[in-house]
């Protein structure tokens, strides 16, 4: 709330104020803060010495209107509540009867709200249908809370209205214009302008607002999501807060996932949000189904379902209403009106409404309410349309005109758009509307003149519903005409209005303007990262387009890109055939620039598939680096994304060529965002073994330059960058900073994709250290995680990291079969093949293990990121079945890579000199596997792996007792106890038993085991 006060002579007109103090005041008012009272001058003096500590001289303020700056001051004030956050007004209605009935719902609530109190936030999901008091109970507790000291929030769903994150609009924006400055100055200071590509009043509060930062649209969606719960968390630090989230049936794909991410991310803010819908209106494909069947599976919410009033309830209704108890007739009344209505409030009360005016019950001398005639005979409406529409009769043939067309426009409405559809005079269509205020059809804004709102969606419906379909149409048309000439070139948030309004008019008109408009209300919904209202408005525009005659070819291309780019940032997996199709018709139609868009649309930001070659995309990626100049650098990303794409097809060669040509198209450019993008994309396509340094050079540059773009999206992309260079390198501190980066920018931007990455790296991080137990953790939370955002490689992750934490704990048994299994499709990955062989060594099956290590050809597994991971696990293989001959041929491979680990980023294996050393003791050349051991041991104690040092030393051991020297006993003696001893720690099984087998060889016996 803010106050301005001046004082002067007014001039008074029809009850309204007029003259220069009235514009002083207004202006004062419009300069102040939420919370604020400004005066000028007189009023200061008028209040006296006295009042001198209450004033706090502003300056000079330039205020509209006025030529000379006016000097200004505050009132410092107490507020008698906390807040100086006033009800928003659809809540400051009271109702003109008590609260009846109910108590176990309002006492529920009461508890929430408690414990809400209490520092946690509480999510109440009350359901029923239309009219059965949803709205009234949450507002019976707004005013409850708000009598407290809390702050209210409101914000409403409306059918088909097409303003993506409605409710939330509302409700952050009506926080944003009336919370302290403080508040405000706060949430600013930590996230920037991120809050403001949904609240633009958040640059009114606070004009010089950074720019936003800019990032790919997932992550600037999180951003704005993270902000969202910041600003909602900052106010409830100032008291207790309430937020109502009504009518939720009608809430679009964007309002329930930000919904989803304030109530479940980790939060101890003193709120409570509640949620109205009708549970008759979702269909098992509904949004809000799915996030009520997620809630329900986490626990999480408190969900009410309201039924009927029962007959005594009905009775205290109408006692309220009357305001004396009822006589025996009334009472009678009372049940048959239950009956008929099944107890819902709302229908009830239009019942009584209409018996009233239809004369059917009068009030008596003594103010009693009296059935006039027998109660049998008096023809009950049976639905609230019937009865609805009885009450609307009455008020006359204008009326219903009127009215009706309002119902057009929707469920709230302005005066002079009416007028603009209605041919009745201005005077006329007021008294009218004056009418059905009387009549409680519709409510007058108290803080809007000229804007009206019908009392219960119910009666929008039942007057809309009423229309013919040509009638409705042509309604819609006029509707759609009369906002474009209001709107003009710029409609800005009534975009969705005017598609929705010309849509509904196809019927009666031109498909044209439907199409045109059904776009421009996409592309408004991709740039308020709402990508699920985005692909509704394309889906519509291109079946409008199938109903043309008129098809314009370019324009369904255009169609098509903006299709299957919402359908990407929104998760379907739809979007790789819809962007397929545009690709296809953007080369006939020769169209480069739609070609470009369609493919580059057409990817989630790294290879399709982990391990597959996806055959259209590459053959899209070519026909578009053909098609664009040389040295666009649009190619650039064309080519890096081709070389990706191309990873796991056998030829590194290639896949090297159109890395560096690109960066080199990229880099000359001279356009970081370009530049930036293009090295992110270069470092998948040659994340192979011998280009280590080059990545890491790669990395490097890719950090700065994302640093410098403030780009979180590139940011936390460099960092996994960073993460799998540092970890392959055995650099400890890289690794970590890299993983502190990722942990950072996932908690401030918890985008699935980045969550997952983060937590698969906690994986690795957690087993490179020896810590079994987390790892295991880690690698179910990261399946979770990504299992829910539909990541296709989600299971085939979770089982490598599975298997890998099974083998050291000597439980592999549990799904041997399965990996053997797998390991036989033919497109899986050459290391599953080695891993199977791992599974049945384990238990027991040798001779089938040796039967895959003999057939598989290790020259020819593919050099691409799961090289090293394969041919280590090869090692182990050939090591435990002592097969000389084959561990040469992989000690050969591996021998270039004996300062690197053995990592698939999310997958660390060991150190590669670990594997040389045990692959030249296995062909009994213990010179050398010394110095590979002693490599690994270096290596691993740099690195902190007390896991991969503990199977080093019983390798070690292993190797020096083989050799045979007395001399040598007494160090592999000493190896072994530490690396019994660290495996007992870690509780790695595999290493426990290896040692044993060691103090077991003949060779050792008596001297290793006293």
């Amino acid at each position: 709330m803010r106050i301005g006060v001046s004082i002067g002579e007014a001039i008074i007109e029809e009850g309204d104020y007029f003259g220069w103090p009235a514009v002083e005041a207004t202006r004062l008012c419009a300069a102040a803060d939420g919370g604020q009272i400004v005066v000028n001058t007189l009023v200061r003096q008028v209040a006296g010495a006295r009042e001198d500590d209450r004033f706090r001289p502003l300056g000079g303020l330039e205020l509209k209107g006025i030529t000379e700056p006016l000097e200004a001051f505050e009132l410092r004030w107490e507020p008698l509540l906390s807040t100086g956050i006033a009800l928003p007004e659809r809540l400051r209605e009271l109702p003109a009867t008590d609260y009846v009935g109910r108590q176990a719902e309002r006492e529920r609530l009461t508890k929430l709200w408690a414990g809400a109190c209490n520092g946690s936030l509480h999510l109440a999901l009350i359901s029923g249908e239309a009219g059965v008091g949803k709205t009234r109970l949450a507002t019976h507790l707004a005013l409850q809370v708000r009598e407290e000291g809390a702050t209210v929030l409101y914000g409403r769903c409306d059918e088909d209205l097409g303003v993506p994150f409605q409710p939330w609009g509302q409700a952050l924006g009506y926080l944003v214009r009336e919370a302290p400055r403080a508040v405000i100055d706060d949430h600013v200071e930590r996230y920037g302008s991120d809050l403001a590509r949904l609240i633009r009043a958040l640059r009114d509060r606070v004009p010089d607002l950074p720019p936003a930062r800019q990032s790919d649209p997932e992550t600037e969606r999180y951003l704005l999501y993270a902000a969202a719960a910041g600003l909602l968390e900052r106010a409830g630090e100032q008291e207790p807060l309430l937020l109502i989230l009504d009518d939720l049936h009608w809430a679009d794909q964007p309002t329930l996932s930000l919904l989803r991410h304030i109530v479940t991310a980790d939060s101890s803010m003193p709120a409570m949000v509640v949620g109205t819908y009708r549970d008759s209106d979702l269909s098992r494909d509904h949004p809000l189904t799915a996030l009520l069947a997620d809630l329900h599976r986490d626990q999480g919410g408190e969900r009410m379902r309201l039924t009927g009033l029962e007959s005594e309830d009905v009775v205290a209704l109408m006692e309220a209403l009357a305001g004396q108890e009822l006589d025996a007739d009334g009472r009678a009344l009372a049940v048959e009106i239950t009956r008929e209505t099944a107890g819902n409030p709302f229908f009830a009360g239009e019942l009584l409404r209409h018996l009233i005016e239809s004369g059917a019950i009068v009030r008596q001398e003594d103010g009693r309410w009296h059935v006039a005639g027998d109660l049998a005979e008096l023809g009950l409406p049976q639905s609230v349309r019937e009865v609805i529409g009885r009450r609307v009769e009455r008020l006359g043939p204008d009326a219903r005109t009127a009215l009706s067309a309002a119902a057009v426009i929707g469920r709230d409405f302005d005066l002079d758009l009416l007028l603009a559809v209605v041919e009745l005079p201005e005077k006329r269509l007021l008294d009218l509307l004056d009418e059905a205020v009387a009549a409680s059809l519709l409510k007058e804004s108290p803080e809007r003149a000229g804007r009206f709102t019908f009392t219960h969606a119910l009666v929008e419906h039942a007057l809309y519903e009423d229309l013919g379909r040509t009638r409705r149409a042509r309604l819609h048309r006029l509707v759609a005409e009369a906002l474009e000439e209001q709107c003009g070139d710029e409609p800005g948030e009534r975009l969705g209005e005017l598609a929705g309004h010309w849509a509904a008019a196809v019927v009666s008109s031109n498909s044209t303007k439907a199409i045109h408009y059904a776009r421009r209300a996409a592309e408004r919904a991709l740039e308020q990262l709402a990508p699920d209202e985005a692909v509704r408005w394309y889906r519509q525009a291109l079946e409008l387009d199938d109903q043309s005659p008129d098809n314009d070819r370019f324009e369904r291309c255009e169609l098509l890109i903006g299709l299957g780019e919402a359908q990407r940032q929104s998760g379907n997996p739809e979007f790789r055939e819809t962007l397929l199709d545009a690709t296809q018709l953007a080369q006939e139609l020769n169209d480069a620039d739609r070609l470009y868009r369609a493919v580059l649309a057409n990817s989630r930001g790294w290879t399709s598939q982990v391990g597959a070659v996806d055959s259209e995309r590459v053959q899209a990626l070519e026909a578009a680096a053909e098609a664009l100049p040389d040295a666009d650098p649009r190619r650039a990303q064309m080519l890096a994304l081709l070389g990706q794409e191309l990873h796991y097809s056998g030829d590194p060669a290639r896949c090297r060529r159109l890395a560096a040509e690109a960066v080199e198209i990229a880099r000359a450019a001279g356009d970081p965002v370009a530049l930036a993008n293009t090295l992110f994309i270069a470092c998948w396509a040659i994340w192979v073994p011998d280009m280590l340094q080059e990545r890491r050079r790669l990395t490097d540059e890719l950090l700065e330059l994302a640093q410098r773009l403030n780009d979180p999206w590139l940011s936390f992309w460099a960092a996994s960058r960073q993460w799998e260079v540092g970890i392959e390198a055995g650099d400890r501190s890289q690794a970590e900073s890299a993983l502190l980066a990722m942990r950072t920018l996932a908690a401030s931007v918890p985008q699935p994709s980045f969550v997952w990455l983060r937590l698969l790296d906690e994986f690795a991080w957690a087993f490179t250290q020896g810590d079994l137990p987390s790892s295991e953790q880690w690698a179910m939370r990261a399946f979770e995680a990504a299992s829910a955002s539909g990541e296709p490689d989600a299971a085939m992750f979770f089982g490598a990291q599975l298997l890998t934490v099974r083998l050291q704990q000597r439980r592999s048994g549990e799904f041997v079969d399965q990996v053997v299994q797998f390991a036989g499709e033919p497109d899986c990955l050459a290391g599953w093949r080695a891993a199977a062989a791992l599974c049945l060594i384990e238990n027991g099956r040798e001779a089938e293990a040796r039967e895959l290590a003999l057939a598989e050809d290790f020259r020819s597994v593919p050099w691409d990121a799961a090289w090293s991971a394969a041919l280590f696990m090869w090692a182990q293989v050939c090591a435990r079945l002592d097969l000389g001959d084959r561990a040469g041929q992989l000690y050969e491979l591996l021998a270039p890579f004996s300062g690197q680990l053995a990592s698939g980023g999310s997958l660390v294996y060991g150190t590669i000199a670990w594997a040389l050393g045990t692959l030249a003791a296995t062909q009994e050349r213990y010179e050398q596997a010394g110095a590979h051991f002693a490599t690994a041991v270096e290596i691993e104690e740099r690195l902190g792996a007390p896991l991969f040092l503990a199977r080093t030393h019983v390798s070690w051991a292993r190797a020096l007792i083989a050799r045979g020297r007395p001399e040598n006993l007494d160090r592999a003696q000493c190896m072994l106890e530490q690396a019994g001893e660290t495996a007992e720690r870690l509780g790695a099984e595999l290493v426990t038993r290896e040692v044993a087998e060691c103090r077991a060889t003949p060779a050792a016996i008596g001297t290793l085991n006293p």
